[in-house]
């Protein structure tokens, strides 16, 4: 957060990109609106951008439980461990840029 401070052109241009690479919202994404005018509403919207993430971290803790019970040996369960939480941390890093 900055306060009234403006970045010189390069930076600045940079940091908007960015910002617009990592900030999405799921409802707008979606279009949600365009099939039910209750998405709408800004609560219903952040229900939405909450619950969303939530039920994906918990399919990934699922299908991580699964196939944690059907694997063999120990490399193979650090290969899955590994995979399985990378996306968790990146679906919560995500879901934190958009509560930003």
């Amino acid at each position: 957060y900055t306060v009234d401070l403006n970045f010189p052109s390069p930076f600045a241009e940079f940091m908007t990109a960015l910002g617009t690479l990592t900030q999405f919202d799921v409802a707008n994404g979606m279009a949600l609106e365009c099939y039910n005018p209750w998405f709408a509403d800004y609560h219903v919207k952040v229900i939405v951008s909450s619950t969303i993430p939530i039920i994906l971290v918990l399919i990934i803790w699922g299908t991580y439980l699964i196939r944690r019970w059907k694997a063999t040996d120990d490399e193979a369960l650090l290969q899955i461990y590994s995979a399985h939480m990378s996306l968790t941390i990146l679906i919560t890093y995500l879901s934190y840029l958009q509560c930003r």
